[in-house]
């Protein structure tokens, strides 16, 4: 049953100071544009690296996050090639899957000891077929040509009659349409997420290993999507043989495959086309035509088509009327675009634990229209990172000087 209050955090801009640095870096923050110029964006997350790694000839930056989702710290880890589009797990080299899953549990590790935190939580948006002016306001993947995964930890928070510095619960009422669609008042995400569970049940369900590494656990749904909770913590989830390559891995294909066939059923983008485009960053900055292109509407497919396409696909034909009508208002600009479709659709993927128990839950949160989302939002927490605001300088001196000893543990071990 849904509840009428909703966890906030409020999270200021938290700049980072490198080791002799005194006074705070201007610093930009990334939007999905800046991403198809891969050495400017590259440059400007330089300032803000924490480590660098190599894995398997590639580097791999540890970077604090300039806005966070964490009173304490929060980095992502993002493969930094000038020359490489990676926009999601499945386009990894198999081989680089197991030492940067090494990497993910170096971060938790040091993450979790802090007595700050309570859980643990390592996480991705997905949304690389997403452009256009309202897609890039915000929402889901903010450097669609890389991805990057979020990790980080939260505190206790507040029971709901309470508040602290950061968190505060508000009503359900007071948000917008676009929040409490995300937070469970929506009509699409149980569909979708039946529709996603039998295709990860068809291909893991025969997989040996897959049953090795979470028990015998059963993929559930809910009004925010798919879960599936297992008895060990994410830590040992993740470096456990044959993680990446035979579960986060295969999950990324799956999930876009299924993102791609809705999209291709309701209408004329084509997403091969799409990525093509995209990979091109790989040569050096996307020309104005391709731009356009990347940011032009579709044409809707007709009822009929879609119908016909949805049974080749064997989607639910409960979704047929429930997406059409964001599907159309995007590529007809009908209507405010609260109400519009998020190009190519999205979702979020995050993994959590409590810092000391064994167990965990992995979380898939499909995203449907344009508007806020992300990993956050998948855990039922509603994120305000107003721009306008830094952590107090005693705090960003702290903070950095936690994310150098990080960095010094990252080296040691890589």
């Amino acid at each position: 049953m849904k509840s009428d209050k909703i966890l906030q955090l409020i999270l200021p801009l938290s700049p980072y100071l490198k080791p002799g640095e005194e006074s705070i870096p201007r610093t930009k923050r990334i939007r999905p544009a800046d991403s198809l110029d891969l050495r400017y964006m590259l440059n400007i997350l330089k300032k803000n690296e924490v480590a660098q790694v190599t894995i398997q000839g590639k580097p791999w930056s540890v970077v604090s996050v300039y806005s966070p989702y964490s009173p304490d710290i929060h980095v992502m880890v993002m493969e930094s090639s000038t020359d490489r589009y990676l926009p999601s797990p499945e386009y990894c080299f198999d081989s680089e899957g197991e030492p940067l899953m090494r990497l993910w549990d170096t971060i938790l590790e040091f993450i979790g000891k802090r007595k700050i935190n309570k859980t643990i939580h390592a996480g991705f948006n997905w949304s690389p077929r997403s452009w256009g002016k309202e897609e890039e306001k915000g929402g889901f993947q903010s450097i669609p040509t890389k991805w990057h995964t979020m990790i980080w930890g939260w505190p206790d928070f507040p029971e709901q009659s309470e508040k602290t510095k950061y968190a505060q619960w508000v009503s359900a009422d007071t948000l917008t349409l676009s929040q409490r669609r995300i937070f469970g008042y929506n009509n699409y995400a149980l569909l979708i997420g039946k529709a996603l569970r039998d295709r990860c049940f068809n291909y893991f369900d025969s997989k040996k290993r897959f049953k090795e590494i979470f028990g015998t656990q059963d993929w559930n749904v809910d009004n925010r999507g798919l879960f599936l909770d297992f008895d060990v913590s994410i830590r040992k989830l993740f470096t456990s043989k044959g993680f990446f390559l035979e579960v986060l891995k295969p999950l990324g294909f799956i999930l876009d495959q299924f993102m791609r066939e809705l999209t291709h059923t309701f209408t004329t983008l084509n997403c091969v086309y799409i990525d093509r485009i995209l990979k091109n960053v790989e040569k050096g900055v996307l020309n104005s035509e391709s731009i356009k292109q990347l940011r032009s509407l579709p044409e809707v497919r007709t009822v009929n088509e879609i119908k016909k396409i949805f049974a080749v696909h064997k989607l639910p034909q409960s979704l047929l009327s429930l997406l059409l009508f964001a599907v159309n208002n995007r590529c007809k600009t009908h209507g405010t675009p609260e109400r519009w479709w998020r190009k190519g659709f999205a979702y979020a993927m995050v993994f959590s634990s409590p810092c000391n128990q064994e167990k965990g839950r992995l979380r898939i949160m499909p995203g449907v229209y344009i508007g806020p989302g992300g990993v956050v939002e998948a855990k039922g927490i509603d994120l305000k990172r107003p721009e306008d605001r830094t952590v107090p300088l005693d705090e960003i001196q702290n903070k950095s000087r936690i994310l150098w000893d990080l960095g010094a543990d990252i080296k040691n071990r890589f």
